[in-house]
């Protein structure tokens, strides 16, 4: 497979040499959205940031990706996959499961606030296996 053909749909932003890490717009929006995720659970209401805020906290995460520590910067450039797949699993879960799934999620943290910081210090892994231990995840996989 060609890998420029991916490159052609993707814009790298940024690129950590050492682990070999690209962050591309499409992780950084993937990212944005879930914090916006996060943010409707942990508060109850669901709002989305202006344009301004998303460019500012994009911004924020590519000029500070490579201070990240390691864990931060394999999650945000999963986070494409992550956030479309927790998408279609809130998206197919009932009232019951979303319920058990946000208490699960809410006891590792709570986001309250749109700041890439915040939201980066939340325990993502551990969110992520309140869903699994919640619903039965369709081709569930491992996050480490």
């Amino acid at each position: 497979m060609d890998s420029g053909a991916v490159y052609r749909h993707l814009k790298v932003l940024t690129f950590e040499e050492t682990n070999k890490l690209a962050l591309t717009d499409k992780d950084v929006e993937s990212y944005l959205d879930y914090a916006a995720f996060l943010i409707a659970l942990s508060t109850g209401k669901k709002t989305q940031p202006s344009v301004t805020q998303r460019n500012s906290q994009a911004e924020r995460i590519v000029k500070g990706f490579t201070n990240y520590p390691l864990e931060a910067k394999q999650f945000l450039c999963r986070s494409q996959v992550v956030f479309s797949y927790l998408k279609y699993v809130w998206d197919n879960a009932d009232a019951a499961e979303r319920n058990l799934a946000t208490q699960g999620i809410l006891e590792k943290g709570k986001v309250s606030v749109f700041e890439a910081a915040s939201v980066l210090a939340f325990d993502h892994i551990g969110a992520m296996n309140a869903w699994k231990n919640v619903i039965e995840l369709p081709y569930c996989y491992e996050l480490d």
